[in-house]
């Protein structure tokens, strides 16, 4: 009879104590003070040259960084890749090798089952990583006890998490420039609705809690559901735009991929995810970012440093998260949020993002207290009353506060094509008329400056330009100047006003004058 004893070594986990809080008794039962306490798991599908530069980079610019090397063979078919790992001149190192390709997810699975440190990191075969990646990373974890996964920026990405450092033609080159930009900066660590992990450094103890990746998203979204359930077990996820590494496969041209079955996964796992998050659609639903137009924005620092904010019908709450992240960069890192929701949809989402949820429309906000932010998501002129929302807004916000929303162009060259009897292009529900000028009469009646009034232009082709500016030629009687101008406004999509109520003090001096 064969006996098979396995032996799991416990003498370092300190047994935990009846006083002890939830989350001490998970850091003594998963966090072991060990010399190595970071797992780096290099994975790799063939392609020899990409994987002996990925284990190269790894080992050359983690050596401020004592760390376990697992080196994962995911099938191969090349017996070379098994040749050059157990060739790898690292002392901490583990290899393994999956007989079969099953799929990325799988693999992945079975790596992070055997790490044992407090933090793991996976790394795959197509990424190059730059002189401190893995300190900036673990400088980023080791901040925050709820920090569950932190990815940096890198190149050929999705998700507003690409950076190219201004571009560069050669490796040496990205290094050096990576060299600059690798400086560690807490005000550009970003909390995200979801990361692409590219390189991703995650707390073990989530692995206990969350449990693995699903397997079940054979490749597409099942990155997005990670993060979901990331933050559904309380932890956030930390994009650190002080972090490059070079993701050196081209995503966009579906580099090793066939594109029809590409498309056919991407479409089967973005159906999964509704299915599994109550309708939830992981693109439509969390990239309703404000960061770019937040950028533009000079912020008024007269609040000292709280701010109160106020998210209204900010679907999943990536604007919410935009504000929290605008201020940090700025040196306000207390912001308490509030959400405004009237989508039951959306409810459960907004409990992991802000610190306030409230269930009701805009018109049933309450007039106390006032907040220093106010974000509008939803287009005013989708609102049934939009005046009036934009009223009760002006209304609860501070003296010296701000307020963001957007305005759909219902003049666009939609409407324009429309109007002479062309309504292939007309969208079956469009906003409600209301044109800028009304929005910025309303403003200037309740005594407040528009700071900003920013443009998001549709993408048309140069082929629907043509058409639509031989048609306005006519109108405009060749006038350069005005085809010009007529051309820009029938091409907005969208108008983001910023605005700014005024203190009654400055209004009483605009009086004496």
């Amino acid at each position: 009879m064969k006996n098979e004893v396995i032996i799991i070594n416990t003498d370092k986990v300190e047994r935990p104590k009846s006083e002890m809080s939830y989350e001490a008794v998970r850091n003594t039962l998963y966090e072991k003070s060990e010399c190595e306490k970071v797992t780096v798991v290099v994975q790799a599908y063939g392609r020899l040259d990409k994987t002996r530069l990925c284990t190269e980079h790894v080992l050359k610019f983690t050596q401020d960084v004592p760390f376990k090397l697992i080196l994962l063979d995911n099938g191969s078919e090349e017996k070379e890749i098994m040749e050059y790992f157990k060739n790898v001149n690292y002392p901490n190192k583990t290899i393994m090798r999956l007989t079969k390709n099953i799929t990325g997810v799988y693999a992945t699975n079975k790596a992070l089952q055997m790490a044992n440190t407090k933090y793991v990191v996976i790394v795959n075969n197509d990424v190059l990583v730059t002189p401190k990646w893995l300190t900036n990373l673990l400088e980023c974890a080791d901040s925050d006890p709820k920090i569950g996964m932190v990815c940096p920026v890198s190149t050929n990405v999705s998700c507003g998490q690409e950076e190219n450092l201004g571009g560069f033609d050669t490796i040496d080159e990205m290094i050096e420039r990576a060299k600059k930009y690798n400086i560690s900066n807490s005000t550009k660590w970003e909390e995200r609705l979801r990361l692409i992990p590219t390189v991703a450094l995650y707390r073990r103890s989530i692995f206990e809690i969350v449990g693995l990746y699903d397997a079940g998203f054979i490749h597409d979204w099942g990155d997005d559901d990670y993060s979901f359930r990331v933050r559904h077990a309380g932890y956030k996820l930390i994009l650190c735009r002080d972090t490059f590494v070079h993701h050196n496969h081209n995503v966009r041209k579906l580099e090793d991929k066939d594109p029809v079955e590409a498309i056919k996964l991407a479409n089967s796992g973005r159906k999964i995810f509704q299915q599994r998050h109550h309708g939830i659609d992981s693109w439509n639903d969390t990239n309703d970012t404000i960061s770019s137009i937040l950028a533009k924005f000079n912020i008024n620092r007269s609040n000292g440093n709280s701010i109160s904010a106020l998210g209204i019908d900010c679907k999943c709450g990536a604007m919410i998260l935009d504000i929290k992240n605008f201020y940090r960069r700025n040196g306000i890192a207390d912001v308490h949020t509030t959400a405004l929701v009237n989508d039951i949809k959306y409810y459960h989402e907004l409990q992991y993002v802000s610190e306030q949820v409230i269930w009701g429309t805009p018109d049933e906000m309450k007039e106390d207290p006032a907040y220093d932010f106010i974000a509008i998501g939803k287009p005013l002129n989708q609102y049934e009353n939009p005046i009036q929302i934009i009223r009760k807004a002006y209304k609860i916000t501070e003296e010296n506060g701000y307020i963001l929303f957007s305005l759909i162009n219902s003049a666009d060259y939609r409407q324009f094509l429309y109007c002479l009897g062309n309504s292939d292009f007309r969208e079956k529900e469009m906003p409600k008329v209301l044109y800028s000028e009304e929005v910025t009469d309303c403003i200037s009646q309740m005594g407040g400056e528009i700071q900003e009034v920013f443009r998001v232009y549709h993408q048309v082709g140069d082929e629907m330009k043509k058409d639509i500016e031989n048609t306005i030629q006519c109108i405009a009687q060749g006038n350069k100047d005005k085809i010009n101008s007529l051309m820009s406004n029938l091409l907005v999509m969208r108008y983001w006003f910023i605005v700014k109520k005024t203190s009654s003090v400055k209004k009483n001096v605009k009086k004496g004058e």
